[in-house]
Parts: C-alpha cells; structure tokens; sequence
C-alpha cells in the first residue's frame, strides 16, 4: 500500500480497517447462493462495527 508507506515517511499516523462482505465470493456454488441483499445487510452491519472503532479510537484522543 503506497499510501502506508508515505504516511510511515512522514511521521503519519495510519491504519487500515478492511470489511469482508463476502468471504466466499466466487467459491464453489456461492456466487448463486449469496443475494446483494444478503451482501448488502452484512455490509450495513459491518460498516456499524468499523464506525464503533472509529468512535471509540477518537475518543482516546491519541496524540
């Protein structure tokens, strides 16, 4: 990740958070199984769980 290295240069703080909506996509008989509502509901619910971390990292107040 090029930006992680341009941050690590600059003396940047960064992280990464990735959400996997989909963890069998492409596999076997999974891509007839999934519907993008299912997709679509665990992205929402997922993307709650990565907004908690957000919060909570903010909070600290970390310099």
């Amino acid at each position: 990740m090029p930006e992680a290295v341009l941050a690590r240069e600059l003396n940047i703080p960064y992280a990464h958070i990735a959400l996997v909506v989909n963890a069998a996509a492409g596999v076997g008989d999974s891509k007839d199984n999934i519907s993008h509502v299912k997709i679509a509901e665990v992205l929402d619910q997922g993307m709650h769980r990565v907004m908690c971390v957000i919060r909570s990292l903010i909070s600290l107040n970390v310099s």
